[in-house]
């Protein structure tokens, strides 16, 4: 006598047969849901902060680089180079001191443009700027007292020129601080040789 499987409700005679699968109840979707918004969130968090630390430091090299192509065009082509830094908006240009009169060691308007005015890609502050101008371009002779240096204010427009034996025209210190992240860096000219440095502090 043959004997049948047994069949009924919920009951199938095929292997595929198991009915202990079920879809997910609606508290593991909410867990789900939440460990994934953690996350992102995190992710988007350190994605921000690494893309304003990108920005800060491109900001610092473009300022230094603009100062090393003013000093190399002084150079080479025997004449007074300089930028002219706007730290209210945020942005520079490179021109050649041209002034009918003799270089002022400074922008006058007139003044040969060799690069226009270029936008800083962060908004940094720039929490002190020093500055002391020499603007004899005969150098100092020994054992005499030099100019000091003046405070200058936060917001302003600085030229820093460079001299055709690569001197500088001032002493120049600009710290910038990029707001939301730690980095803080100090650009600097000497006026003595023109060495152009920059410097990252915590």
């Amino acid at each position: 006598m043959q004997v049948g499987l047994p069949t009924g409700p919920g009951k199938e005679s095929g292997l595929c047969g198991d009915d202990s699968r079920h879809g997910f109840t609606l508290l593991e979707l909410l867990v789900v849901i939440a460990i994934v918004g953690i996350v992102g969130g995190l992710s988007i968090v350190g994605w921000s902060s690494f893309l304003a630390r990108l920005k800060s430091h491109g900001t610092a090299n473009q300022i230094r680089d603009a100062l090393v192509l003013a000093r190399m065009d002084a150079k080479s082509r025997l004449r007074n180079t300089g930028v002219l830094l706007d730290t209210a908006n945020d942005q520079f240009l490179v021109f050649v001191d041209s002034f009918a009169g003799g270089p002022t060691g400074r922008y006058v308007t007139g003044d040969l443009v060799l690069t226009p005015w270029t936008t800083l890609p962060s908004k940094p502050v720039f929490a002190s700027i020093s500055s002391s101008s020499s603007p004899d371009p005969v150098p100092r002779p020994c054992m005499t007292a030099g100019t000091g240096t003046v405070s200058t204010p936060q917001t302003g427009n600085y030229s820093i020129v460079f001299r055709p034996d690569g001197r500088s025209w001032v002493s120049f210190q600009a710290k910038l601080v990029t707001p939301k992240i730690t980095d803080t860096f100090l650009v600097g000219v000497l006026p003595t040789t023109g060495l152009i440095t920059l410097e990252q502090r915590p």
